[in-house]
C-alpha cells in the first residue's frame, strides 16, 4: 500500500439548530484517492453540518524510509539499573540518550554505527536522584522517545 501525504479542508455547509448524535452522517470515496467526510460539529445553535475532505496532495515526494523501534525498557519504574531494547529496521547510525525532566542530556547510552534487528543496553544510574527521566533514540530513519521512572 502506498502512502502519500492528505491535505485536509472543512467547509460548513448548512447551519444546524440539533444536537448531533452521530460523527459522521455519509462517508464517500473521492476518484483521486481520497475521502469525503459529512458531520455535524457543535450543538445547539453553534451546531453546523460539516464536510470534511481528504485529497491527495499533488506533486508529493516519496514518503520517509519505514521507522519503527519496538523502543522499550524493563524494569520500569527501576531502580538501580533498566535495559532499554530496540530494534531497528536497517543498519543505520543510531543514538540513544537520556535526559532529566528539565531537558538536559544526563547520559548517552548509545552513539554508533548498528545493525538492523534487535539490540539492547542497560543503563546504569549511578548517583542520579529519584524522579522521572525520558530516553530518546534517533536515527535517520526516525526519532522516539519513552519515560523512565527511577526510585532509590
Amino acid at each position: 500500500m502506498k502512502k502519500t501525504s492528505m491535505l485536509l479542508t472543512f467547509t460548513v455547509l448548512a447551519p444546524m439548530f440539533t444536537l448531533a448524535m452521530t460523527p459522521f452522517l455519509s462517508t464517500m470515496l473521492t476518484p483521486d484517492g481520497g475521502v469525503t467526510l459529512d458531520g455535524v460539529a457543535g450543538t445547539g445553535p453553534a451546531s453546523a453540518v460539516v464536510r470534511v475532505a481528504v485529497a491527495p496532495v499533488a506533486g508529493e515526494a516519496a514518503p520517509p524510509k519505514k521507522s519503527w523501534f519496538e523502543l522499550d525498557n524493563d524494569p520500569n519504574p527501576f531502580h538501580p539499573r533498566t535495559t532499554v531494547t530496540y530494534s531497528l529496521p536497517q543498519a543505520e547510525p543510531v543514538r540513544i540518550s537520556v535526559y532529566d525532566m528539565l531537558g538536559r542530556e544526563v547520559r548517552r547510552l548509545v552513539d554508533r554505527d548498528q545493525t538492523a534487528g534487535r539490540h539492547a543496553v542497560v543503563f546504569e544510574t549511578g548517583t542520579l536522584p529519584s524522579g522521572t527521566y525520558f530516553y530518546r533514540i534517533e536515527t535517520p530513519s526516525g526519532v522516539q522517545t519513552r519515560k523512565l521512572v527511577l526510585f532509590k
